[in-house]
C-alpha cells in the first residue's frame, strides 16, 4: 500500500542506456508515498524478494518538467527488486 516504507535495489536509466539513479550494493528505503506514479503503481504489484522491470512513460515519471539531468517527457526504465516492505 502506499502507507508503507519500502526497501529497494534498484537501477534507473534512460532508454539511451545511461544510469542516472542506483542503488546496487545498499537497498534505499523510502515511503511508497513519497516516489513517482510508475513506481506507486509497480511496486505493489510484487512482494518482499521480488523482481520488476518497468518501463516507466515520463506521464507516470517526471512529465514535462524532468529533474535532475532527466529531460523533461523521458521514459523511464527500472530494474527493481524489492528487499523489504514495511
Amino acid at each position: 500500500s502506499l502507507a508503507s516504507t519500502v526497501a529497494c535495489l534498484y537501477t534507473g536509466k534512460l532508454l539511451n542506456g545511461t544510469t542516472f539513479d542506483a542503488a546496487t550494493s545498499n537497498p534505499a528505503t523510502f515511503p511508497l508515498a513519497n516516489v513517482i506514479e510508475g513506481w506507486k503503481i509497480g511496486i505493489p504489484l510484487i512482494r518482499a524478494g521480488g523482481r520488476i522491470k518497468m518501463v516507466i512513460p515520463s506521464a507516470l515519471a517526471y512529465s514535462c518538467v524532468g529533474t535532475n539531468g532527466i529531460a523533461p517527457n523521458s521514459p523511464l526504465f527500472f530494474d527493481v527488486t524489492l528487499v523489504q516492505v514495511r
